[in-house]
């Protein structure tokens, strides 16, 4: 008994579903009347407001926005308000295309609440609900349909799930859902509690209003406090919440669209970039370093050991920072390659690198900076043979004068001693041994000779100490003509005391004389003393030369001056002549010198021989190497223009450069025959290979870099593919959904769907679509605009969801977000993107003059 009043209140209060509908109705009014004519022009009795007809008009004005027809502005009789309202309700029938069935201009002038109701309905049914269908029974259909679908599996919304528009909306949960399903940071769903009604009503309502601009059409206590809201009412608020979240999806969806666009713009832009920095510092190093390689004021003509250090610098720079720099070569062209590969999946402009930048052009730059390096490399083992020859000449000059000076010094001494004889024999002894010196003499004279000679050749190559040879081989001419002086006042004083001497031992003084020639001539004989190395065959057959002019002295003028010692000897010992005061030199130290200079010489040619298969084994092995490298080199080139050349589908250029990596790998031997080359050369102790500047490192970095090429140009395509394949299709759930939503309104199952029930179907989806779209999209895909069967259906949705990097999809993206129109406007933007990518856009976009922007032109510049 305690609830009866409680159940009589509710029953008095389901008896007001007229005021309730009142109240909808006039909010719903105002709210467009409001919009468009300012917050004076609204409606404040609904049974009185209409009773002119002004209001009315004012009305079908702000929602369809046809000319309002001439009517009275002010009637005070009845037949002047009947005359205004027949004008009023045929703009509403005849212009705006609403139907009111039994309406009449008395009802109005009456203040017939219940008909008013009913005629704002119609408008409500025909404004608000066209864009999910033209019928009554199709909108609810169509607008339950798509409220089950957005509250699926919110709890105490479904199960039990949404039947109707009075009871099942009372808790206030399937608005929050609705809401949620859309803005889930509005609302903590998982929160809420059924319980509490109006907490739940309040919170979506005063949500709705204020964050997503939603009239608030409903009071809590019109849904809340009745046993049973009013239907219309109900229909017409939460179609509010349709309109609002079917016009966000699409055009969200069509921002996520451009954002991608944005994105794969932005992203091939710094790509690009990237490309171009990479570039910039590549050549400024290869122009730098080319340079560097042109300056000779460095190769280390000072000295020897600055020659090696200058050659151990190119050594460091080919095998430390050649190689880095050749991989960052090869890693730009992949780059590139990389690069016009994306943008060829893409559908994009093939990049055009800035001047000087492109591949082609650093390969240029690079065959430069090689041929520099060669040049470098050539000076530089130039300069260190100079300084070797410059060593060795230093040490044969400081042999010879080091000789010269102790027989200056040697004879010296003699020449400067003053006893010319006690007797005859004596006296003719010292001339005869002034003699021996007079013939050493001449005989010695030619090395001074030599010595000067080489001094002139270390200065001509320009040897450091130059000015301290020349002054010590005029210090020997010097010494040689103060021993020419002495001997001739020697001779002087002897050919003087001569006259009293008459006994002459010519036979010891012959022997004695020529002994010593010939012993000094072995002992300066110095081509035997010359070691047997050299670095190119030039060198080796220089002394070849030397040496066969000095064999066939042996073989020749020596022999012969031998075999006459031996014959005065002979003459000596048949006279009976046991010793020689003359002879520095015995026949038997004479013979011992002689066979040790034959057999010396015999052994030369064997040495020469073997020295000279060395040295063509070094440049067999160079040539080997370098027409190995060249070969290599052409190779790589030859691969690296099919990675370029590779075109075609995605999944042809995928099979093609599998294809050309698996060969790369296949051909990885190539390496190692260089490297065993290389090795070759090594072991063999070349200072440098003339034929070639190449190295195994370098090399290696070259094919590392096709390796590289290969697989980034590959993974490219693979991403490109991935990417196109996931923005484009419907999936298996999709689908299943887009078939189950059209059976629901394919009434008779003959797999077709009337225009009001396909309006409908596209409205269960969530998408607001007039009469006249609706007719135009059942032509795009080959309907008769009247009905459209399942796989014609499928074509519109695929084509719907379709995401893929296409100009047109983009275009269609720009369109939905400027609301039909061919520019959009900066709040369009904004409504649906990130401030970044608006702020990007608006520096692409060309701006009109009436503030709008054509995204046309950007499209377009986006793709091929």
């Amino acid at each position: 008994m305690a609830d009866k009043p409680q159940e009589e209140g509710k029953r008095i209060m389901d008896q007001g579903w007229v005021q309730v509908q009142k109240k909808t109705f006039t909010k719903w009014a105002n709210n467009h009347l409001v919009k468009k004519f300012g917050k004076d022009v609204f409606l404040a009795e609904l049974e009185n407001d209409f009773e002119t007809g002004e209001k009315l008009i004012q009305l079908v004005n702000a929602l369809y926005g046809h000319a309002m027809p001439k009517y009275n502005k002010n009637p005070k009789m009845r037949p002047h308000k009947l005359d205004n309202l027949t004008v009023a309700l045929n703009f509403l029938e005849k212009t705006a295309g609403v139907k009111t069935n039994f309406l009449k201009t008395t009802h109005l002038a009456d203040k017939d609440l219940k008909m008013i109701l009913g005629m704002i309905w119609a408008i409500i049914l025909h404004f608000q609900i066209q864009g999910i269908s033209v019928e009554e029974l199709s909108a609810k259909e169509g607008l339950l349909l798509w409220c089950q679908r957005k509250t699926k599996g919110y709890r105490d919304v479904d199960p039990p799930k949404i039947r109707g528009f009075t009871t099942d909306w009372q808790n206030g949960l399937a608005f929050c859902a609705l809401i949620h399903k859309h803005r889930p940071d509005l609302i903590n769903y998982d929160s809420l509690d059924k319980a509490n009604a109006r907490e739940n009503l309040e919170l979506a309502f005063s949500v709705a209003e204020k964050e997503l601009g939603i009239p608030r059409l409903l009071d809590v206590e019109d849904v809340c406090d009745v046993a049973r809201p009013d239907e219309r009412s109900v229909i017409t608020y939460v179609s509010e919440y349709f309109h609002c979240f079917a016009s966000q999806g699409e055009a969200e969806g069509a921002g996520q669209r451009i954002a991608a666009l944005v994105a794969t713009a932005r992203a091939n832009a710094a790509l690009m970039e990237q490309y171009e920095h990479d570039a910039a510092e590549l050549r400024a190093w290869i122009a730098a370093t080319t340079e560097a390689h042109r300056q000779r004021d460095n190769i280390g003509a000072e000295s020897l050991a600055a020659a090696e250090g200058a050659w151990a610098a190119l050594g460091a720079h080919r095998r430390d920072e050649k190689p880095a720099k050749t991989k960052a070569k090869l890693d730009l062209e992949a780059q590139y390659a990389t690069l016009q590969t994306k943008l060829k999946v893409q559908g994009r402009a093939a990049y055009v690198a800035p001047e000087g930048s492109a591949p082609a052009a650093i390969d240029a730059q690079w065959a430069t900076l090689t041929a520099e390096e060669t040049a470098r490399a050539a000076a530089i083992a130039a300069e260190l043979r100079r300084q070797r020859r410059i060593k060795a000449l230093v040490d044969r000059f400081t042999r010879r004068a080091d000789a010269l000076d102790a027989w200056c010094a040697a004879n010296d001494s003699f020449l400067s001693q003053t006893d010319c004889g006690a007797d005859v024999a004596s006296t003719a002894a010292h001339l005869k041994t002034l003699d021996g010196f007079d013939a050493d003499f001449g005989a010695v004279a030619p090395r001074f000779a030599a010595a000067a000679a080489l001094a002139a050749e270390l200065g001509e190559l320009g040897y450091a100490d130059a000015p301290a040879v020349d002054a010590r081989a005029t210090a020997l001419t010097a010494a040689k003509a103060a021993l020419d002086g002495k001997a001739a006042d020697r001779r002087a004083a002897l050919e003087a005391e001569l006259a009293r001497q008459q006994r002459l031992e010519e036979l010891r003084v012959d022997f004695g004389t020529r002994g010593r020639m010939f012993a000094n001539w072995v002992e300066h004989a110095d081509l035997l003393n010359e070691p047997l190395a050299f670095e190119t065959v030039a060198e080796l057959d220089e002394f070849a030369t030397q040496f066969g002019e000095f064999r066939a002295e042996v073989d020749g003028a020596k022999a012969a001056e031998f075999a006459a010692l031996e014959a005065l000897a002979g003459e000596c010992a048949a006279a009976g002549i046991t010793s020689n005061v003359y002879a520095v030199y015995s026949i038997d130290d004479l013979t011992a010198r002689w066979t040790r200079v034959r057999d010396a010489t015999a052994a030369i040619p064997a040495a020469l021989d073997g020295e000279r298969k060395r040295v063509a084994g070094d440049d067999a092995a160079c040539v080997a190497f370098a027409d190995a490298a060249r070969a290599f080199s052409a190779w790589c080139e030859t691969q690296r223009a099919a990675l370029a050349a590779v075109a075609g589908a995605p999944a042809e250029q995928l099979a093609a450069l599998a294809a050309l990596q698996a060969a790369l790998s296949a051909d990885a031997g190539r390496l190692d025959a260089l490297t065993a080359l290389n090795d070759a050369v090594a072991a063999r102790n070349v200072l440098s290979n003339p034929h070639t500047a190449a190295d195994p490192a370098s090399l290696k970095a070259e094919y590392d870099g096709l390796l590289a090429q290969a697989g980034a140009q590959i993974g490219a395509i693979e991403k490109e593919l991935a990417r196109a394949d996931e923005a484009s299709g419907l999936s298996e759930a999709q689908m299943e959904e887009f078939r189950s939503v059209f059976k629901h309104f394919d009434s008779d199952s003959n797999n077709t769907l009337e225009h009001h029930e396909f309006k409908a179907c596209l409205s269960g989806l969530g998408y607001s679509k007039s009469d006249d779209e609706c007719r135009e999209i059942m032509r795009d895909v080959g309907s008769d605009g009247v009905i459209i069967n399942f796989d014609q259906f499928a074509q519109f949705m695929l084509k719907q969801n379709d995401t893929s990097d296409t100009a047109d999809n983009m275009r269609e993206a720009f369109k939905t977000v400027a609301g039909g129109k061919q520019q959009v406007t900066e709040a369009d933007l904004r409504a649906v993107l990130d401030a970044d990518t608006v702020d990007y856009l608006l520096s692409q976009l060309a701006p009109t003059d009436d503030g709008l922007y054509d995204f046309g032109p950007f499209v377009d510049s986006q793709y091929a």
